[in-house]
């Protein structure tokens, strides 16, 4: 995969969470309305579960997004990164904060 590819995924999954948020759902309630398990939300967020184009519009519909604004906020935004990512970097900097 490119490295604007990536990008472009980690933006997709970061959104993915910035909706369910503006909206005010835990993945849990996400969840229960999409008659899956908190796992998969989590899964789909963060990257490690590939959404199909069905499941992204389910998605849309139990969140209450237009997909269409999805898309066009995925295609101008460019700082957002995965939740993961962001959590890795701390974990790696307060392990290094431990050794010194």
């Amino acid at each position: 995969m490119s490295k604007a590819h990536d990008e472009r995924r980690e933006r997709f999954c970061g959104l993915l969470v910035k909706f369910r948020k503006d909206a005010g759902l835990s993945q849990e309630v996400v969840a229960e309305r999409l008659n899956h398990r908190q796992a998969y939300i989590s899964k789909c967020e963060t990257g490690m579960r590939q959404m199909s184009f069905f499941e992204f519009l389910e998605m849309a519909e139990a969140v209450g997004y237009d997909p269409c604004d999805f898309i066009e906020e995925l295609n101008s935004s460019r700082s957002l990164t995965l939740p993961i990512r962001k959590k890795e970097a701390q974990f790696a900097k307060n392990k290094k904060a431990k050794k010194t």
